[in-house]
């Protein structure tokens, strides 16, 4: 079964940024992007305002991926699944997650 009492990040399985970036904590209106790439090796990337993240790229993505946050001391967020209104277009082979469709 999957545990869902812990925390983002701590895990195989689980991936997560945050704390020491740098350019220092995130500030207000900051974008970070995170690409699914489905090439050779399946991956993720991490971006900050459009510039990518060093050393935050995860090989290997096997099965689902889901999307988490965390967030704490009154920390709002704007989450963006729809392709159109990136602020970021994706990297070369990578693109938006999109949900499967059920086939007929």
């Amino acid at each position: 079964g999957q545990r869902l009492d812990s925390k983002i990040g701590d895990a195989q399985t689980s991936w997560a940024i945050g704390g020491d970036l740098p350019g220092g904590p995130l500030q207000k209106d900051e974008i970070i992007g995170v690409a699914f790439g489905q090439g050779n090796i399946p991956n993720l990337r991490f971006f900050r305002n459009g510039k990518e993240i060093p050393d935050t790229e995860v090989l290997r993505i096997r099965g689902e991926v889901f999307p988490a946050v965390s967030v704490c001391d009154g920390a709002e967020l704007l989450l963006v699944f729809d392709a159109p209104s990136f602020a970021h277009e994706p990297p070369g082979r990578h693109s938006a997650i999109v949900l499967p469709r059920k086939m007929l």
